[in-house]
């Protein structure tokens, strides 16, 4: 399906390339037409790529990510009751807008914890959407298809009950960094600020992907601290260098076998946080926090136990060494050290964090193979896919892919390859 003109001319002030553009213009079109009515509003919502900085948000660390030039498009209207249907690639999901809601796998699980934590945190609102979403962001592939999705329902249920108005929202967000937060609570269940806590979806995750969606500027990878969360800054995607991912056909689905897997990464740098402050009677909120306040050298001597040492170890020099390091490689054109770095990174992936599948491992590899002069897995892990930087004019990623597909062939249909450039995050779309 092409896109219509108007549908080109709403998009083409995303400032996405020329074939992004056109792909997303596509995209509105299938959106309208999912929604099956005229919208009142509609949103650009991008995945997410996680250059650097493997499971620190949440252990308040660093992270080097930006936004993708693939994602979502959604338009909404607002119903008469107070019900939030949401229409996508033929499914339809219908929860309430209650305390109640409960989703039932896929994507309702997502949907049902964004409808019930607005309806308990802002008692009262009570008008439902319909929801229209096209997208060309692969799902469970570690580009954040599920955050994408908790946003797109957010700022639809947001704008329909005016939230901003309310007196509980000008309480508790005082400009959209605040927003970030929040929108990873929907997640992972925890509260924020005046807001409680409840059920989530069942990870024990950050909002790494929610900055990077809801705040993120075309061209550039963003530093983010989460100690507290605030951007400590961007810096430009080198122009000489292409991103490429890697999809490995191994589904990241963190509400299926894996999510076990993935809770057990982000209860390990816990349980050393706990273990850190059982040792020194502090009280510190995060490792990232410990070592703001103490050293990574006297955090980690302090932590008897190996494995919650290993877990410590690997967050701090992310945080400290890796994250920082890579920012002053790219600003100063140095790919050499941004490739060093990165290698750390995913050699860490392996010994620290334990994430990795055979085929991540695979893929990483052979980009280097190929001549990536960069390249690393990413997301939550155990599946997923790999970025991978290659020089313009050397891009060895067509044969990077192929020799995955022949080595890999129980994965050779769902393993895809993406061009990448570093896209704006989430925008209001002026329909016409």
């Amino acid at each position: 399906m092409s896109a219509v003109a108007t549908d080109v001319s709403v998009v083409r002030g995303l400032g996405l390339g020329a074939e992004a553009t056109e792909r997303t213009a596509t995209l509105l079109t299938q959106a309208r037409q999912s929604l099956g009515v005229e919208p009142t509003w509609g949103w650009w919502v991008p995945g997410r790529i996680e250059v650097l900085g493997k499971h620190t948000d949440y252990a308040g660390g660093q992270v080097l990510n930006c936004a993708t030039d693939v994602g979502l498009v959604v338009v909404a209207r607002p119903r008469r009751d107070a019900l939030v249907s949401v229409r996508s690639n033929g499914l339809t999901v219908e929860l309430p807008l209650a305390v109640t809601a409960i989703g039932q796998g896929g994507m309702s699980t997502y949907i049902a914890a964004v409808a019930r934590r607005l309806a308990r945190h802002f008692p009262g609102i009570s008008t439902g959407v319909d929801i229209g979403i096209a997208a060309n962001l692969p799902a469970a592939s570690g580009m954040s298809s599920s955050s994408a999705l908790v946003i797109a329902v957010h700022l639809a249920l947001a704008e329909a009950n005016r939230l901003r108005e309310h007196s509980e929202y000008r309480a508790g967000f005082t400009g959209e960094e605040d927003l970030v937060p929040y929108l990873g609570c929907h997640e992972n269940g925890a509260g924020y600020r005046q807001f409680a806590g409840e059920a989530g979806v069942g990870t024990s995750g950050g909002s790494q992907d929610h900055a990077a969606i809801l705040l993120s500027r075309a061209g550039q990878l963003n530093q983010w601290s989460f100690s507290p969360f605030h951007r400590l800054g961007t810096v430009a995607w080198p122009d000489d260098l292409i991103m490429t991912v890697a999809v490995s056909g191994v589904l990241a689905e963190k509400t299926a076998a894996t999510r076990a897997h993935f809770n057990r990464v982000a209860d390990r740098v816990r349980a050393a946080a706990a273990a850190w402050n059982a040792a020194t009677g502090r009280s510190d909120a995060s490792i990232g926090a410990a070592v703001l306040a103490c050293g990574g050298p006297t955090v980690l001597a302090a932590i008897s136990d190996p494995d919650l040492r290993l877990r410590a170890e690997q967050t701090i020099i992310e945080t400290t060494e890796i994250v920082p390091g890579a920012v002053a490689a790219l600003a100063a054109g140095d790919a050499a050290r941004f490739g060093a770095l990165t290698a750390r990174s995913q050699a860490m992936a392996v010994t620290h964090l334990q994430n990795q599948v055979p085929e991540t491992i695979a893929l990483v590899s052979g980009a280097q193979v190929h001549g990536a002069v960069a390249a690393s897995s990413f997301g939550a892990g155990f599946g997923g896919a790999v970025w991978a930087a290659f020089k313009r004019g050397d891009d060895g990623s067509t044969a990077w892919l192929a020799d995955y597909r022949r080595r890999f062939t129980q994965h050779a249909d769902a393993a895809t390859l993406h061009h990448i450039t570093p896209g704006p995050g989430a925008t209001v779309l002026g329909l016409v």
